[in-house]
């Protein structure tokens, strides 16, 4: 019973973390996707090579690929913590049935 409450005291920081993971990235990320409508940094070069509308939807596929990882951590994290849940209710239940072949 011990190791099902490590588990799901485990479960749960590890839920913790990965629910939160994103959390550093939403600046950076909402910088980044600014970024791409203002790539005047190429100059003349990215308009010779017509390289500015590659780069500016390569840098939206970017953007959603990263915000995707970002929904799937959160979800990796609500499913954890629930799995810690449940290990939390099968360690009640496996206290009570022991404290009941006892008494």
């Amino acid at each position: 019973m011990a190791d099902l409450k490590t588990e799901s005291a485990s479960l749960s920081g590890g839920a913790s973390k990965m629910s939160r993971a994103s959390d550093p990235l939403a600046q950076p990320l909402s910088d980044f996707k600014g970024a791409s409508n203002d790539l005047s940094a190429f100059g003349a070069l990215g308009s010779l090579l017509s390289a500015t509308g590659q780069i500016r939807e390569g840098m939206d596929q970017l953007t959603l690929i990263v915000k995707a990882l970002h929904g799937e951590w959160q979800a990796q994290g609500k499913a954890m913590e629930d799995v810690g849940k449940v290990l939390d209710q099968v360690d009640e239940m496996l206290k009570d049935e022991a404290a009941k072949r006892q008494g």
